[in-house]
């Protein structure tokens, strides 16, 4: 015989999880888990293959990540940083484990909190980081609670998935361990029945298997839990792990931990018979449990279990966004929509409600009220106008298929939705919406229900509208809850109706990103500033709740005082600067600088001149200029044109440099100005930013804004210089080489020049004889500037030479009576007669 124990297979927080990370799936493209959903590989491999990743740590989330938080929860540290980091967060923490946390922060308030269970799993580790700063105690058996030392309160909660006896021995001990004790158990009903059961079962059998994830603690506790009556108990993931060995045992028993699937139990269960050949020689085992008699005296109790239907009372004991955690009594929890319940409801309030379904292996309730409950076997035409929740599963042709509740339920493509907020019908796959029933015949198995969720919109969101407006009025204070962020803005749910407020009307400065200043469920006080209560349109203000920085803008900031600027932008009228949040200053271009080319960086700091203001925009006019002298006074005070100054390179452009001379403005000097010899070809060969030069100041331009600069000005002009020499006479020049048609020679005043091979010494025309260095005397016949050309000779000089020569050698003779015996013959007649003389 198999057996397979009662209340198997997934609970409620696992079944809730599970459900979550798929319904995400559908809507969002990057989806993430914070460490395994729950302990189980394979249910989380077959996540990763739907695209679920899963992150270790939080600096793995990014922007783009809707990221869920596990089953088990996280610290709160972790929490914390997940929401900074990725773009959406959703918590999947089982409710359970959430209340257990406020638990513990309640406890450690009065009391050295002591918690039962494994200091190892991340349930408590986010139990501990959520409990107030003191001491605390993790222990896991008794004998680790007999070690405590002895304080004077204890306050004491467990793991949700610890074993009952175990936490009922720790207490035992504890009592002797201070003087007031006070304890929360916080094992999760589910799993006391899982155990409960599981424990029974395993006293029948021969062999009992646990199905459930290695990693999974609440699986391992439920195997030695099975051992301590059955030795031959083991702990498996699959029917892969059975083992020959199991299969010689008449009665085989089956039960699995909270994060395992009844499908792996099945496999299992179907495996051993297939193997065993026992057909389909299956129990199921009722799972009965002993009552609390105890319980049942002090009115805690009830002889019979709650079913489907019943109206039972429950007390809230924990809200965490829209899922309400209710106590109905006999250590049974269940949960409802808060949707669906009345407004203000908070922690304590004690309400009826209706048992809708149960899940998690029967061991907890899902709960409604009576006006959304339908009752499978009461008449069609009483639920006719009933609001009920749909839960969209498929489209079908011209509408959707869905359950409400048990029931089959069908939704006209029409009435999905108000028409302008149609969607993609595979938006709405998996979504469950309130509706109101259309039509509803039939009984039983063959009830037809027809809903729609437009319907309702239309109905509520008048009643809502109608009550809001009659309510309130521009310029009241209201307190909303933050429903959604955008960029753009934030919606507000003012109890009835949405609000939006605007970025620009979150504070008095230039909000960019409504996303960094709220989160869904902040809870805000806002000012009504626009209702309409025909569109049903609301606007509202943080910032008007805020006194306005411009009512006492004179008296910080006076005409001609001076401040500084966060510039933010560029218009027309010239930049705009942020004084602080709700002053700007505006300063208009000819107040940018003295200097009619400059630029303001954007994002920079500025100082300015407060020189008016204006009311309408709430803008302040500065002056950046006016906070230092006109540099065109100071130039032509300290540097008039003509002026030699030292100036250091600035920037090299092909046309010139651009200098610092130690005034505001920059100058320039062109590449024509820099040398009376060289013509630069490419000026970054020949300078570097930064070289010191000297140079003098040519032309100050005010009106071009425009100073010139030289440095080949600061000495003589060698041209001027040469067009002053006599041609006659000769200069000295070296030999620099001989080239194509002549020599190239260096002149004393450092300009080069050239000598044609025709203009060489007639008896000394051979261009190998003109060897670097020598030196020659010639004369200039031809010079340019322009193209930095002159022309020298030899020839000429040497002509001209003996030609005054000669005229002296005439005047001599002729002083000396003896021109006559030459009359007109040759020179070197004349030469030679001197020679004689």
């Amino acid at each position: 015989m198999v057996t397979v124990a009662a209340f198997s297979g997934f609970c409620f927080g696992v079944e809730r999880a599970l459900e979550l990370v798929r319904g995400v799936c559908a809507e969002e493209k990057r989806v993430a888990t914070f460490g395994p959903i729950i302990h189980n590989p394979q249910v989380v491999a077959a996540l990763e293959k739907e695209g679920v990743r899963e992150l270790s740590a939080a600096y793995e989330a990014g922007k783009s990540d809707t990221l869920i938080i596990r089953t088990h929860g996280v610290e709160k540290k972790a929490a914390a940083d997940l929401r900074k980091r990725a773009g959406k967060v959703i918590d999947a923490t089982c409710p359970f484990v959430a209340k257990t946390h406020r638990l513990a922060k309640k406890l450690s308030q009065h009391s050295t909190l002591v918690i039962v269970g494994d200091a190892e799993h991340p349930e408590v580790r986010g139990t501990v980081s959520n409990a107030a700063d003191g001491e605390y105690f993790i222990v896991s058996t008794p004998q680790e609670a007999a070690a405590l030392p002895y304080r004077d309160a204890y306050g004491v909660l467990a793991q949700t998935t610890q074993n009952e006896e175990i936490f009922e021995q720790v207490l035992a001990v504890l009592k002797n361990r201070c003087r007031l004790l006070t304890a929360e158990n916080t094992i999760c009903d589910a799993t006391h029945k899982r155990q409960k059961a599981a424990l029974n079962l395993a006293e029948k059998v021969d062999v009992m298997l646990v199905v459930g994830g290695k990693n999974s603690a609440n699986t391992s506790r439920l195997c030695s839990l099975c051992r301590s009556v059955c030795p031959r108990s083991y702990h498996i993931e699959s029917e892969d792990d059975i083992e020959d060995v199991f299969l010689d045992a008449e009665n085989i028993g089956i039960t699995a931990g909270a994060s395992t699937p009844i499908e792996f139990v099945n496999k299992v269960r179907d495996y051993i018979l297939k193997r065993k050949k026992m057909g389909n020689n299956t129990d199921y085992d009722a799972g009965t449990e002993e009552l609390d008699f105890e319980a049942l005296i002090e009115g805690e109790g009830n002889i019979r279990q709650p079913l489907k239907g019943d109206t039972v009372t429950g007390e809230i004991t924990l809200i965490q966004g829209n899922e309400v955690l209710v106590n109905v009594g006999m250590k049974t929890e269940g949960l409802v929509d808060r949707t669906i319940l009345p407004e203000g409801i908070k922690v304590g309030d004690k309400l009826d409600f209706v048992v809708e379904s149960f899940s998690g292996g029967q061991g907890f309730m899902r709960l409604t009220t009576s006006e959304y409950y339908i009752d499978r076997q009461g008449s069609g035409r009483d639920s006719v106008g009933k609001i009920v929740k749909v839960k969209i599963e498929s489209k079908v042709d011209k509408g959707f298929r869905g359950k409400v509740g048990d029931n089959d339920a069908f939704v006209p493509e029409t009435h999905i939705d108000l028409r302008s907020r149609i969607q993609e019908p595979s938006s709405y796959i998996g979504k469950t919406l309130p509706a109101k029933i259309l039509r509803s015949s039939g009984t039983g198995r063959h009830r037809s229900i027809v809903v729609s969720p437009k319907e309702y919109l239309i109905e509520s969101t008048n009643r809502e509208r109608q009550g809001f407006f009659s309510r309130h009025k521009t310029g009241e204070k209201v307190k909303g809850v933050v429903k959604s962020v955008r960029d753009y803005g934030a919606f507000i749910s003012l109890g009835g109706i949405d609000g939006f407020l605007h970025r620009t009307n979150i504070s008095w400065g230039r909000p960019k990103n409504a996303t960094k200043y709220f989160q869904p469920g902040d809870e805000i006080e806002v000012q009504i500033v626009e209702m309409d209560a025909k569109t049903g349109k609301v606007e509202v203000s943080l910032k008007q709740l805020q006194p306005d920085p411009w009512d006492s803008v004179r008296e910080r900031y006076p005409a001609g005082s001076s401040l500084k600027a966060s510039v933010i932008g560029r218009r027309r009228n010239g930049y705009i600067a942020e004084v602080e949040p709700g002053i700007d200053a505006v300063i208009p271009p000819e107040e940018f600088s003295w200097n009619k080319n400059a630029h303001i960086q954007i994002k920079g700091v500025v100082e300015g001149r407060v020189l008016e203001y204006d009311d309408n925009h709430k803008r302040i006019t500065i002056s950046v200029k006016m906070m230092s002298e006109n540099p065109w006074i100071a130039i032509e005070r300290d540097t008039p044109e003509g002026s030699i100054v030292e100036c250091t390179i600035k920037s090299i452009t092909d046309f010139g440099l651009f200098v610092d001379f130690g005034q505001a403005i920059d100058g320039l000097i062109r590449k024509g100005d820099i040398s009376w010899i060289d013509k630069p070809e490419d000026l970054h060969k020949t300078f570097k930013k930064g070289d010191v030069l000297e140079a003098r100041i040519l032309k100050v331009d005010e009106a071009r804004q425009h100073i010139s600069l030289g440095i080949k000005q600061t000495g003589t002009n060698p041209w001027k210089e040469l067009s002053k020499t006599d041609g006659s006479k000769g200069v000295n020049v070296t030999v620099i080489g001989a080239m194509k048609g002549g020599i190239e020679v260096l002149m004393e005043n450092g300009l080069h020049g050239f000598i044609p091979q025709s203009e060489l010494d007639p008896d000394n025309q051979e261009l190998a004889n003109y060897t670097e260095g020598l030196p020659l005397n010639a004369v200039v016949t031809r010079t340019d500037q322009k193209e930095r050309k002159i022309v020298l000779s030899v020839k000429k000089l040497l002509a001209e030479s003996e030609k005054k020569h000669t005229k002296e050698i005439l005047k001599k003779l002729e002083k000396s009576g003896e021109s006559q015996w030459y009359g007109n013959n040759v020179f070197k007649d004349v030469e030679e007669k001197l020679k004689e003389k």
